[in-house]
This record gives structure tokens, C-alpha cells and sequence, in this order.
């Protein structure tokens, strides 16, 4: 048997980070995936990513715990300002590209009563993101969308501010999702054309793959340097990795 993959991974937040364990859910993910993976956590309640600036234990675990990735956790309820998140995600990501790692910026989801809120939180995670050239976890851009596709699960805590077991499940599911992505992605260079958009869906006939000029040149592209790969490559795209939202997963393997 092939020997696992090592991956370190720090997780910086609040509680919607410590509930149900998502560090937890995140490493099991990445085990199922082929990676020994050892997950580090510094969570506290109610608290915002400019406490953790200030904190010297975080500065140090970054510089020095030897992480390929950090994810990073605003506070969400309520959310904002924007400017103290994007000062903070500042520092922090600078520490982080020192340390040679790679920031990954977790969007929470809005009150269970508030989802108008929802598109701000996107946006300034959006901004932030960009900002710091982190990756993004979309997890509050689908949370409406899966929630609505699965009208018997409940994403919500009896707050309605914090995830259920459910919640925390999908939530590290999407996390994982933009890792496992970024590390093909460093084996298999995948080059977006600037405006693309591309869509899955399924119905009785089949499958429905739905794109425009930017997104078919693109994915020419990703086919084409799939096909230098190994056999057993693949690609792997969904809802929190390029795919717009409500798509079904798309993998695409090399076979011998």
C-alpha cells in the first residue's frame, strides 16, 4: 500500500470553527483522500481575526508550525466591519506567505432568520480573498443552495446562528474541497480564461455541461494537459471549485 500523503493544516477562527469539530471533519476528509493529515486549531468564542493578530502564539504556530495551508475565520454574527476583517486577514496573510503556506479564507453563512445578509458576506470575503491571493471556501455562497436542494436536512443549530452536525459536515467538505483543488492544481496547472463560466447538471438523460466561450476554451485546456498526465489524473470540479453554483461534481480521469 502506497504511503499517505503528509499535509498540515492550521485552522484560525471562532466558534464556528471549534463546533462539531470541523478541523476534525476536514482531516478525515483529507485521510479518505490519501493524505496523513495533521490539523492544528486556535478557536476561541465570539472572537474576531484582529484578537488573533494580537496574540503571539498565533503569529508563532504560523511562522513556525510548518502548515501547508491556513484557513482563516472572520466573525459572523454579526459581521462586519469590513475593514477591521481586511486588516486583520492582511497581517495574518502575510505571516502566512513568510511561513511559505497558503491562506484559505472560510465564508460563514448568515443567520438561519437573516439571509439577506448573505450577499454582503460574500462580497467582502470576495474582496478579502483577492486582496491577500487567498483561496476562498465558498461555504456560505452554496449554504442556501445545498440547504434548499435538501429540504429534510437541517444546517442550522437550534440558534440558528451555528452550524448543525450537518452544517459542520458540508461546511468541511467545501474546505476540503478548495485544498484538495489547489494541490492537484500544483501538479496539474489548471489556466482560467477571464470571464468563464461553466455548469453542471444532471437530469433523466444525462449529464448537461453548460458553458460559454471562456469556459470552453478553458476547459480545452484542462483536457489537453489532463491528457499529459499519468493514468488514475484526474480533474475534480464543483460548486466550491470553479463550477457555478448549484453544479453537480465533474471528474474527469485519464485512464491507461
Amino acid at each position: 500500500m502506497a504511503a499517505k500523503r503528509p499535509l498540515a493544516i492550521l485552522f484560525i477562527g471562532n466558534s464556528h470553527t471549534f463546533v462539531n469539530d470541523v478541523p476534525l471533519l476536514v482531516r478525515q476528509r483529507a485521510g479518505d483522500d490519501g493524505f496523513d493529515c495533521r490539523v492544528t486549531m486556535i478557536a476561541h468564542g465570539g472572537w474576531y481575526l484582529e484578537q488573533h493578530v494580537r496574540e503571539p502564539d498565533v503569529r508563532f504556530n504560523i511562522l513556525h508550525g510548518g502548515y501547508d495551508y491556513v484557513v482563516l475565520q472572520e466573525h459572523a454574527h454579526p459581521f462586519g466591519p469590513e475593514e477591521k476583517f481586511r486588516e486583520a486577514a492582511a497581517a495574518l496573510g502575510r505571516w502566512i506567505r513568510e511561513a511559505g503556506s497558503t491562506p484559505v479564507i472560510y465564508e460563514c453563512w448568515s443567520r438561519k432568520a437573516e439571509p439577506e445578509a448573505q450577499r454582503e458576506m460574500v462580497e467582502a470575503h470576495k474582496r478579502v480573498a483577492e486582496e491577500i491571493r487567498a483561496l476562498r471556501a465558498p461555504v456560505g455562497e452554496t449554504w442556501w443552495a445545498y440547504a434548499k436542494s435538501r429540504p429534510g436536512l437541517e444546517l442550522y443549530a437550534e440558534d440558528g446562528a451555528h452550524a448543525s452536525p450537518a452544517g459542520s459536515e458540508f461546511a468541511a467538505g467545501c474546505i476540503w474541497e478548495v485544498i484538495r483543488a489547489d494541490i492537484a492544481r500544483r501538479g496539474l496547472r489548471l489556466d482560467w480564461v477571464d470571464g468563464f463560466s461553466v455548469s453542471v447538471r444532471t437530469n433523466p438523460d444525462g449529464a448537461v455541461i453548460s458553458a460559454n466561450r471562456e469556459g470552453l476554451l478553458s476547459l480545452a485546456g484542462h483536457l489537453a494537459a489532463l491528457a499529459k498526465e499519468a493514468p488514475g489524473s484526474h480533474l475534480h470540479l464543483d460548486a466550491c471549485n470553479a463550477l457555478e453554483d448549484g453544479s453537480s461534481p465533474l471528474i474527469i480521469e485519464k485512464t491507461e
